[in-house]
């Protein structure tokens, strides 16, 4: 067996951005830039479709492709046991109002904001499902508190 050292993280704890393949365009521009309050920083236009990209806060970028008009094109099924993503994480300063704020709008909440304690895990989430049936949770760490 060879000696091997750890291997130094290249990420630096930072997510650059995770891509979104929507279902509804203008429902998923709507529920990350008006509901979530995420601003637009950028984008750019392919053959067949739009791609923006949304600030999460700290710089850490949500990608939207909107959907392919082709009739031949298929959007990601969430049932397709070959998807990778399972869902992905907000930190949030209040889970409980991101939550309602989400439901109040009319999206199906999936977890209720619970506190979760394992090793080395202290915080309060929630799951919502989003306009493209991706599962999103609400997380505040209180490790700390």
């Amino acid at each position: 067996m060879k000696n091997h050292t750890a291997p130094t993280n290249p990420a630096k704890g930072r997510l650059h951005h995770l891509a979104i393949q929507t279902r509804d365009w203008e429902e998923s521009k709507r529920f990350y830039i008006e509901l979530l309050g995420m601003e637009q920083v950028g984008g750019f236009q392919l053959p067949h479709r739009e791609v923006i990209f949304l600030n999460m806060g700290g710089g850490d970028l949500i990608e939207l492709f909107e959907p392919i008009k082709a009739n031949d094109y298929e959007l990601p099924d969430h049932a397709n046991e070959s998807l990778a993503v399972f869902h992905f994480a907000l930190a949030v300063e209040d889970v409980d109002a991101a939550t309602e704020r989400c439901r109040t709008a009319g999206y199906a909440v999936k977890i209720e904001p619970k506190i979760l304690q394992l090793d080395g895990v202290h915080a309060r989430l929630a799951f919502i499902i989003g306009p493209n049936g991706e599962h999103i949770e609400f997380f505040k760490d209180l490790s700390s508190s």
